[in-house]
């Protein structure tokens, strides 16, 4: 999924780019996690323990998160040429995996 910012495709200021991957388990999601980490190409992600996003966390600044929920794992990025500040977008997406986390019971 990725969300814009403009009218027409060239006049994009802003964009973001969100991918969520399900899978088997708890165990499995963190795996995925890593994998996804291990492909990133920047020493400036650091391991998120300031702000309560996930289960496990990485971001780079405010510009992108890397989380594990349960068996899910998602990846908010910037995708334009304006960076965003995507802390607020990623902390509403778990806390909508939560809420279902938490109906599901």
């Amino acid at each position: 999924m990725i969300v814009r910012s403009g009218d027409k495709l060239d006049e994009i200021t802003s964009a973001a780019s969100i991918v969520l991957w399900e899978c088997a388990s708890v165990d499995v999601a963190h795996d995925q996690l890593l994998d996804v980490l291990c492909e990133m190409q920047s020493n400036a992600i650091t391991r998120d323990r300031q702000r309560e996003i996930g289960d496990v966390s990485f971001s780079l600044a405010d510009a992108m998160f890397l989380f594990a929920r349960a068996n899910l794992v998602v990846l908010v990025r910037n995708a334009g040429p304006q960076v965003l500040s995507l802390e607020e977008m990623a902390s509403t997406i778990d806390s909508a995996i939560l809420r279902h986390l938490q109906k599901a019971g």
